[in-house]
């Protein structure tokens, strides 16, 4: 299945409105977050997926891909930049907060969204 994370008429960032479990029948409406590894496209999907399967060998996924080592880290460089895991970035920060126990989930979403 394909990540669909971009307007395919004017490019710009969708959201999900609904979510519907097929099993029991279930739908929720709201807007929420897509977040995380869906923001990655096709190309980084597969560089992720490749690089877990060699266990961040980066010689490994270089041969494998076809490509240069410093490739490889640009393309871990630009991904950890898309998913907020830059080191010192205010995401990041805010996540370690959050995983340490030093703020509430609540408290962490609305830091995560701009406010307090």
């Amino acid at each position: 299945m394909k990540n669909l994370t971009r307007c395919p008429i004017c490019g710009g960032k969708l959201i999900v409105k609904e979510v519907h479990c097929p099993d029991c029948k279930t739908t929720i409406r709201g807007e929420f977050a897509t977040g995380g590894f869906s923001e990655l496209d096709e190309r980084q999907t597969e560089f992720v997926r490749m690089f877990l399967r060699f266990h961040g060998n980066i010689n490994r996924v270089a041969e494998a891909l076809g490509i240069s080592y410093p490739t490889v880290k640009n393309r871990i460089r630009e991904i950890n930049r898309l998913l907020g895991n830059e080191e010192g970035s205010e995401r990041a920060e805010v996540l370690d907060k959050l995983d340490r126990g030093e703020i509430t989930f609540d408290v962490a979403m609305k830091l995560l969204k701009g406010g307090v």
